[in-house]
């Protein structure tokens, strides 16, 4: 056996005269006097406290040897045990025998005299032990120096010690962007780079694939795995891809080993946050007189109007007069209300009405006024101006004047022009939009004491409430792609496992960010989540099909090896939720289905190798055939 103890104790370098004469104190009847002695070539002192005892016999004993602490491999490791003279004599150069798993390690004596009747306590140190399993005892006299002393069974000490291996201690820091203030991001924007880097200063190494979360506000939004171990006081530096489309100051978070699975010294430092703001350009309006709290809007019938290829009916005002809800708890549209009186209702504060066009103002479409110093807004819509225009053309007018009636101007007239799309330009201006923007909600935030709205309010004219707006989801690009390696791993993904049977052949999405098919989905059996059995939900799938406008040729395209589903066949999902849109999300792509039928999951190209970590069908797939094979096995025999 290597003995990585060797040469750990030596012998000690003071005389008895020396170690008295330059370290002994007596306080009452207590002595602390220090033993010194070299420990791989470097100097330790060791202290004995004694006791004042009485006895008229000879006898040197030794009892409770102890680690003084926690033990830790490859550090100076403190021990201690007693050692009393009963008898009227005093004895110098005592010596005691260290044995360590049956091997004796060194002898050491003690530089002091140990006066008659009384108990000291040695302490000694140790270097050089690596983790494991030590029989240690101490052997006071060994050499038989004190003759008198006739008792030698109570001169060891002995008792087991456990080493155990060191533990990492993994640490996160968001390193950039440093400022807190991000540009605003509209259609088009490119993502925000996030660097972070990973330290690890425990004593011990972490082990390889730790899983670690990014999150925004607190719901994850990417995750990925630290491939390789960090040895002690090692660390490396990552990035991520964000495309940081938010109206609001949002905490980003990164959090490492989130469910607890490794064990460390310390972990309250495995996370680390800080908040962003974006930064729009603010198009405000009034501020002195602004409609704040419940708000409650009265449309006039002069109001409905037929316009080329629809009408101006109950049902376009239903959709569009909430698209102002959710972005602050200080403004929301809570009731409507039709009739044909022009005067206010009590509990509204906001009056729309229909109108002829003064032909003496340059406003074509309508106009917004703020009254009184209890506020309400008017707003004419000039039916004979609007009349010719299309249905799309007057709602976005409608919700338009409904910005003026909120305090918000055009951003080109009340301070700096602004790049951003917006509601609030004016019909034509190049930036106008058709939606209210996360610019235009950036501006209603920010006037309205930044405070989120999380709910919504349905209208009592009817049950639609559409809210035109951008999506708030975050759009991750990732520099490098999560890895999934087990079915645990995918498991800790999902937030929901569920299994079902498909209900239809797929509706066909497209929005301004992404593309995938809409499929319903009834549940037999709930394994996570707070879903039901007997509940139909729709999940987003990677495909979708494109038809070719010249030709009327379709196209479907597919992502990492997704297929289509089979309608009637059973399968197993790992969703995630979609806060925007009305369906469930796929936890990892390919990996979060599994067919319990003959049908396969699994579309394979001919132009990329089958165990290529590049994909199985597209590039960024990031799993093989044969990772999805063995997770497909395992979900087979765990979920059928």
């Amino acid at each position: 056996m290597t003995k990585e103890y060797d040469k750990v104790l030596e012998a000690d370098v003071f005389t008895s005269n020396e170690v008295q004469a330059s370290r002994m104190v007596r306080h009452d009847n207590i002595y602390e006097i220090v033993d010194s002695y070299i420990v791989d070539d470097t100097y330790n002192a060791s202290k004995m406290y004694g006791i004042s005892m009485f006895s008229s016999t000879v006898d040197i004993a030794a009892h409770g040897l102890v680690a003084n602490g926690a033990l830790t491999p490859g550090q100076t490791n403190s021990f201690s045990y007693y050692i009393t003279n009963n008898s009227s004599k005093n004895f110098s150069n005592v010596q005691y025998q260290i044995i360590i798993n049956n091997q004796v390690l060194g002898t050491i004596t003690i530089g002091s005299t140990l006066l008659a009747n009384t108990q000291y306590r040695i302490t000694f140190n140790l270097n050089g032990l690596s983790a494991g399993t030590y029989n240690m005892t101490v052997n006071v006299d060994p050499n038989n120096n004190i003759p008198e002393d006739t008792n030698k069974a109570n001169n060891i000490t002995s008792a087991t010690f456990i080493v155990q291996a060191g533990l990492p201690d993994l640490t996160v820091s968001i390193t950039s962007p440093t400022s807190s203030i991000l540009p605003g991001v509209q259609a088009g924007s490119a993502s925000q780079l996030f660097r972070f880097r990973i330290d690890n200063i425990g004593v011990g190494a972490s082990p390889a694939n730790v899983y670690a979360e990014v999150q925004a506000d607190g719901s994850p939004i990417y995750s990925f795995y630290i491939d390789q171990g960090l040895a002690s006081n090692s660390g490396g530096d990552g990035q991520f891809s964000l495309l940081f489309a938010t109206y609001k100051p949002t905490e980003i978070k990164i959090i490492i080993d989130p469910s607890n699975r490794i064990p460390e010294s310390n972990k309250s430092n495995n996370s680390h946050a800080r908040t962003y703001t974006p930064d729009f350009c603010l198009h405000k309006w009034q501020p002195n007189t602004k409609l704040t709290g419940e708000i409650g809007v009265q449309v006039v019938d002069t109001a409905l109007f037929d316009v080329m290829g629809g009408s101006m009916d109950i049902s376009a005002y239903a959709d569009n007069i909430g698209a102002w809800n959710d972005i602050t708890d200080n403004l929301e549209v809570v009731r409507a209300s039709l009739t044909s009186s022009t005067t206010l209702m009590s509990g509204y504060n906001v009056l729309i009405q229909g109108g002829i066009s003064p032909g003496n103002k340059t406003i074509t479409n309508g106009e917004t006024i703020i009254f009184g110093t209890n506020p309400y807004a008017r707003i004419v819509l000039y039916t004979d101006v609007l009349e010719n225009q299309n249905l799309a053309y007057n709602t976005r007018v409608l919700v338009h004047e409904l910005g003026h009636a909120f305090n918000l101007g055009h951003p080109n007239e009340f301070g700096p022009s602004c790049n951003y799309r917006s509601m609030m330009y004016q019909s034509g201006h190049a930036l106008h939009s058709y939606e209210v923007t996360l610019h235009d909600q950036y501006g209603l935030y920010m006037l309205h004491d930044n405070a989120v709205k999380s709910s919504s309010a349905e209208l009592s004219i009817s049950s639609k409430v559409a809210l035109a707006s951008e999506p708030t989801e975050y759009q991750i690009r990732t520099s490098s792609e999560v890895e999934v390696y087990s079915l645990d791993d995918l498991e800790h993904l999902a937030e929901y496992v569920v299994k079902g049977k498909i209900l239809d052949a797929g509706e066909n999405i497209h929005t301004r960010y992404s593309q995938y098919t809409k499929t319903g989905f009834e549940i037999s059996e709930v394994y996570k989540g707070d879903l039901e059995a007997g509940e139909i939900i729709y999940i987003g799938e990677d495909y979708f099909k494109e038809t070719n406008a010249v030709d009327g040729t379709e196209t479907t395209f597919y992502f990492n090896g997704y297929t289509e589903s089979i309608v009637g066949e059973e399968y197993v999902f790992f969703l995630v939720k979609k806060p925007s849109f009305d369906v469930y999300g796929l936890a990892y792509s390919t990996l979060s289905r599994h067919n319990l039928g003959s049908g396969s999951d699994l579309r394979v190209s001919s132009r990329i190798a089958i165990d290529s970590h590049t994909g199985c069908d597209g590039e960024g797939a990031s799993f093989t055939k044969e990772n999805y094979s063995e997770i497909k096995e395992k979900v087979s025999l765990k979920y059928q």
